[in-house]
Formats: C-alpha cells, sequence, structure tokens
C-alpha cells in the first residue's frame, strides 16, 4: 500500500489485479477511505453511468471500484447465528431423537440449547438494528422484480423465525 494521505485515505496501485470474476485486469491509480478496500470491480471508461464489468480486460481510463457486500460486522453476525443455529438443531435433535441415559447429560444439553437460544435472540436483534443502521448492498439491477419480492420476503420471514422460535421454546418450557 502506498503512503497515507490526510482524511484516512490511502493511494493504492492496482497493477495486475484479478476482477471479481478472476480475470486480469489493469490498474490505476485510486484512492479509497480505508473502510472501503476490500474487492475492486471495473468500471467502463467514459461512462459514469455504467454498471461495473465483470469479463473484460480493462482499458486506459477505467475506474476500480469497491464491489458491493455486506460489510464485515454483518458477515461476522451472520456466520455466527448459523453457527449457533446448527449447534442448537443438533443439540435439540439429540434431546428428542437420541435421549440420553443419563439426566445430568440430558439436563446439560437442554440447558446449552436454551442458552444458546436466547443468544440467538440477542444476536437476531442485534442483526436487525445493525441492518437499520447499515443498509444491505442493493440486488442487482437486473433482477427481476418477483425475484427481489421472493429474497425480501425470505429475509423477513427468517429474521421472524430467529425472533420467534426462542419465544416459543421460552413459553413452551416455562408453560408446565
Amino acid at each position: 500500500m502506498g503512503p497515507t494521505l490526510r482524511s484516512g485515505r490511502r493511494r493504492l496501485w492496482i497493477g495486475r489485479a484479478q476482477s471479481i470474476d478472476g480475470h486480469a485486469a489493469l490498474g490505476s491509480l485510486v484512492e479509497y477511505p480505508r473502510s472501503n478496500i476490500q474487492k475492486f470491480a471495473l468500471q467502463p471508461a467514459g461512462n459514469p453511468e455504467a454498471r461495473p464489468c465483470r469479463c473484460r480486460q480493462s482499458l486506459p481510463g477505467d475506474r476500480i471500484l469497491p464491489a458491493l457486500r455486506y460489510l464485515p460486522p454483518a458477515r461476522w453476525l451472520h456466520w455466527i447465528t448459523a453457527a449457533l443455529m446448527l449447534v442448537i438443531i443438533v443439540a435439540g435433535l439429540w434431546i428428542v431423537y437420541f435421549e440420553p441415559a443419563d439426566e445430568a447429560f440430558k439436563m446439560r444439553l437442554y440447558n446449552v440449547h436454551e442458552s444458546l437460544g436466547v443468544i440467538v435472540f440477542v444476536l437476531a436483534v442485534a442483526r436487525i438494528v445493525y441492518r437499520r443502521l447499515n443498509p444491505p448492498p442493493p440486488l442487482a439491477e437486473d433482477t427481476p422484480e418477483w425475484v427481489r419480492v421472493c429474497a425480501h420476503l425470505t429475509h423477513g420471514a427468517l429474521y421472524a423465525l430467529l425472533l420467534l422460535m426462542p419465544v416459543i421454546g421460552f413459553l413452551a418450557t416455562n408453560a408446565w
């Protein structure tokens, strides 16, 4: 990386870089805020309105733009939630279908299952707050409208499940 410029920017020389799809790209001198230095896409020269190109050699004058992707905190929250859900599902299936003979071990599994459920609930609330403060990258412009609607409905349904399942589990275990 080059020298740090004022206002937290770095000057980058992207020499013989790789574009997002793996094709070689001729680079240029570009300035980006440090937080935006992740992956890069090529934007055709002379047309600032054009969508970034992912499949051709760059030409003189092309700009290299950061690719649109989720920010690292959103990605971390996603994968932590996914890993915890996997452990919760395995513990729940173990309790129901492979009921342990040792009562102490069974109660330990229940405690792990319930505790992780509470953590997933808190992470789901944190994810929703973070998503409101930092909107996700937009879908590609050429995405059909029905796919956009299905994607938004699916996201909403998954967040609803992440919030409702711990609450339903808590109410079910405390009802008797």
